[in-house]
């Protein structure tokens, strides 16, 4: 659905809301980006669902996945990588308000009851 607001079409996003991406430390501390059920890739394109204009941030560096009540989060081949902890990890099952690392920038899930 599209509604009119001084001669500008927005539109409604009529997905699942899933959950909340938080960024807790960088130039982009404090912020944070809806996640919705399904894929959401995270990283410096302009490509990405969530675009993160940061230059310790890769292009296409991860992505959260929520389906069927669980969050996966993967690390899309990023040189600077993805770290639960001290642990970097390719492909890892999270759960709410798990804290993580994209490069040096940290960030927090928070979802909604799944």
């Amino acid at each position: 659905m599209a509604g009119n607001i001084n001669d500008q079409t927005v539109l409604e996003d009529e997905r699942e809301l899933s959950g909340w991406l938080v960024v807790l430390s960088g130039q982009w501390r404090g912020k944070d980006y809806r996640l919705f059920a399904g894929k959401t890739v995270i990283g410096s394109s302009h490509y990405t669902d969530i675009y993160l204009p940061d230059a310790n941030i890769e292009p296409f560096h991860f992505s959260i996945r929520i389906e069927n009540g669980e969050v996966w989060l993967t690390d899309l081949d990023s040189d600077s990588g993805l770290y639960l902890g001290e642990k970097r990890i390719r492909r890892e099952k999270i759960v709410d308000e798990t804290l993580f690392k994209a490069s040096d920038i940290e960030f927090l899930v928070k979802t909604l009851e799944l």
